[in-house]
């Protein structure tokens, strides 16, 4: 792909470093969650009081940039700048939406597409969007350099069945 130094620089704004995994990410506004906005009204919830409805993520620079993202995912230039971007990528690893999350089948498939076309990068998808992922895998199978973790609902809700990497939150039980 051809990109002055303009555009590079533009593009490379688009993913974040994650601190706690110490690699790339991307992220969406997490106010537009199909599955985690209805979530953050629900107390006893994952994503009620979520981190990325909070803090830092309200700053309008924050926002601004998340509002840039929602458009470069559905921008028909989205897969072969991300291609470009992981393919640049010093520590070949991934994690697709710090906060936010997938929202469509076809943005998921695109996804996939990214990965599959990455295959020298580990890519990390959590979700909470069961359905649009139910819907995705009847499509194509996932590539084998991605470990897609679909999340629990609820605090205390046993995994969900059906996906072979999954994660649960449990309250604090005082063992003593």
């Amino acid at each position: 792909i051809n990109l002055n130094k303009d555009e590079r620089a533009f593009y490379k704004k688009m993913l974040s470093n994650t601190s706690k995994l110490g690699c790339k990410s991307i992220s969406l506004n997490a106010k537009n969650c199909k599955t985690g906005s209805k979530l953050a009204k629900k107390k006893g919830s994952v994503c009620y009081k979520c981190y990325a409805l909070t803090g830092c993520y309200q700053f309008p620079v924050v926002q601004d940039a998340m509002a840039r993202r929602m458009e470069f995912f559905n921008s028909p230039n989205f897969i072969p700048i991300m291609v470009w971007l992981l393919s640049s990528l010093r520590k070949k690893k991934f994690r697709w939406f710090d906060s936010g999350d997938v929202q469509s089948v076809l943005m998921a498939l695109n996804i996939l597409e990214i990965c599959r076309l990455t295959p020298e990068v580990k890519h990390w998808i959590p979700s909470k969007e069961v359905k649009i992922w139910r819907e995705v895998l009847k499509i194509q199978k996932l590539p084998k350099n991605v470990c897609l973790r679909i999340s629990s609902p609820n605090i205390d809700q046993e995994p969900l069945k059906g996906f072979e990497n999954t994660s649960t939150v449990h309250k604090d039980k005082k063992a003593f």
